[in-house]
């Protein structure tokens, strides 16, 4: 993986996510014309932060990072979107790619946490990949174990890490080739550039085609170099995602990430991140370009955290006990409520003690002594301790 830049000195800032049609472009840029800020002004508006004393939200500051899987580490296709309380909803200027995205990221966190700022973020991909497909290429150990197998420590990882979702593609279905098996990426466009099929090699029902949480939404991790397709920003997205949350732990920065670490966020601690997909939150009649997905997110989760209703949006732990060791390593998208129907009518003393939780934790998001959750009971239980 290329190392960081830094978004603060970048020479430009490049824009992206156009209107496919010309009809549409006139509405899109409408739409796009959102409020700008540097990331130096939102790193001094954490840091001035004060969180209004009859506060019941879960959290005070919301990011989300909207890309595309086709674009190298220096490339375009980044827009990332930022909130604090209830203010208004802006891009941060000159993180356009993903080594600037990873680079304004890291400080937003540290910097939050010092400031006692609790932070819910995502990236536009999916975290985790059907347990099926872990299982056949032999991946053991929890989520991030797993995951650092396949995308940042195995001899197949190297691809994923320098940014080339097609060369990663072809040598997977190679693996699985050699070891008899079927191949399992395809891409209808790309299939001849990529080396991999261009149709589906597998039945739509196999199970290693969708995660859980995508019986009814979103696209699955197989089909990659299409438009629409999620999963070269997938193979892309989650070296960098795992690699901030080593650089979190080693600053003893608390991140959790939900459902991985915890069923519901009363079990999480420090920072969250959460796995969004944009056409799930944006409005009717608004046209999809990387801006307004990336808007649309981050209103998702400050609108819900806000009124109350976040905490039963990701209450998981009504998923059938059979399932739920299945949802902690392929993950869940947030606000995928349908199987779930404790979720739209949860006990309302979930959500009150989420809060009671969530402010405790404002007391100690910084101190360093806390390290990131990792599953365990004891180990949430350790990192929510507010400290003397």
């Amino acid at each position: 993986m290329s190392g960081p830049v830094n978004p603060k000195a970048a020479p430009g800032e490049e824009t992206s996510g156009n209107a496919k049609t010309s009809g549409k472009r006139a509405k899109a840029r409408a739409l796009d014309a959102f409020s700008r800020i540097t990331l130096d002004e939102f790193e001094d508006e954490l840091r001035g932060y004060r969180r209004p004393q009859a506060e019941t939200a879960l959290f005070d500051g919301y990011a989300f990072a909207d890309y595309r899987g086709d674009v190298g580490d220096a490339g375009g296709g980044v827009v990332l979107a930022v909130a604090l309380g209830a203010g208004e909803v802006r891009i941060v200027r000159r993180v356009s790619s993903r080594r600037t995205l990873a680079a304004a990221l890291r400080p937003i966190l540290m910097v939050a946490a010092r400031a006692h700022v609790r932070i819910l973020f995502g990236q536009d991909h999916q975290y985790g990949i059907p347990l099926a497909l872990a299982n056949e290429l032999g991946l053991v150990g929890d989520w991030r174990q797993r995951m650092r197998q396949l995308f940042v420590e195995g001899e197949l990882a190297r691809s994923a890490r320098d940014g080339k979702a097609g060369e990663f593609a072809a040598a997977v279905n190679a693996s699985l080739v050699a070891a008899g098996r079927t191949p399992y990426f395809f891409s209808h466009t790309k299939g001849g550039k990529y080396g991999i099929p261009t149709s589906r090699p597998r039945p739509k029902d196999a199970p290693s085609e969708r995660r859980l949480s995508e019986a009814a939404h979103g696209f699955p991790f197989c089909h990659v170099g299409d438009n629409g397709s999620v999963g070269g920003q997938s193979i892309v997205g989650i070296p960098h995602l795992l690699a901030l949350l080593e650089d979190c732990e080693r600053e003893q920065v608390p991140v959790s990430v939900w459902p991985f670490d915890g069923l519901s966020l009363d079990e999480l601690a420090g920072h969250v991140a959460v796995e969004p997909y944009p056409s799930l939150y944006r409005d009717e009649g608004v046209v999809q370009t990387d801006e307004n997905d990336a808007v649309a997110c981050v209103t998702w989760m400050q609108r819900h955290d806000r009124d109350g209703s976040l905490a039963r949006r990701l209450e998981l732990r009504a998923v059938p006990s059979a399932q739920r060791a299945r949802v902690q390593l392929e993950g869940w998208i947030a606000g995928v409520e349908a199987m779930v129907p404790s979720l739209v009518a949860g006990p309302r003393f979930r959500r009150s003690r989420s809060r009671a939780r969530g402010r405790a934790y404002h007391a100690q998001i910084s101190h360093r002594s806390h390290r990131p959750a990792r599953g365990s009971s004891r180990g949430r239980a350790r990192n929510r301790r507010p400290h003397a």
